[in-house]
């Protein structure tokens, strides 16, 4: 990885204000700016999440290890959002029939230099849909914004609503935590004769 010039890409002023949105996060270690370490949310099932606690990532298969090809590039995917994980990781149990339940990893991305990405999986040529790392680079990274489960690169011009972070080593994604959790619904009840 490293050594890329996003800058010579085409839309650099959108790449800027993506990484942009990625350094406010990021944490710099050793005085190089170019480690990017972020806390970051990983959901999967609880056979993988156990595997994964106990011996590390791997990079991910067909069947239950993935949902599709991967939009931002073929990788480990992670987001800074809590609530976006847990949103992807309903939809996975639904689309397995894994029950509910599963635990949400809490890691370390070592995103490197990261590639700032802002095409659309389906409406850009070229893409990243499945794609290797872009050469020159350690990770991808992009924000997002949408509905339901389908959240695509977000414009300048929107608010960002989610990010991802696509890594391609196992060795970059650290597992630190567990984290088991139940969503708890409250109904709150205001009794309109009180003032």
């Amino acid at each position: 990885g490293g050594g890329g010039d996003w800058r010579e890409e085409s839309n650099a002023e959108r790449r800027q204000w993506l990484l942009e949105h990625l350094h406010n996060y990021a944490e710099l270690r050793s005085g190089n700016n170019s480690v990017n370490l972020v806390p970051a949310f990983h959901g999967t099932s609880h056979d993988l999440s156990d595997r994964i606690a106990l011996n590390g990532f791997r990079m991910p298969d067909t069947g239950t290890d993935k949902m599709d090809e991967g939009f931002f590039g073929s990788g480990i995917y992670l987001s800074q959002y809590f609530s976006y994980v847990e949103r992807y990781l309903r939809a996975r149990e639904d689309k397995y029939g894994l029950g509910t339940g599963s635990p949400m990893l809490l890691c370390w991305a070592l995103m490197g230099q990261p590639f700032p990405v802002c095409e659309h999986p389906f409406e850009d040529e070229p893409n990243f849909l499945g794609k290797p790392r872009k050469e020159g680079y350690d990770s991808h990274y992009t924000v997002v914004s949408g509905r339901g489960i389908s959240f695509y690169p977000c414009p300048p011009d929107q608010e960002p609503v989610y990010d991802e972070l696509v890594l391609f080593s196992p060795h970059a994604v650290l597992p630190a935590y567990l984290i088991y959790y139940k969503k708890m619904h409250f109904l709150l009840w205001v009794d309109p004769n009180v003032e």
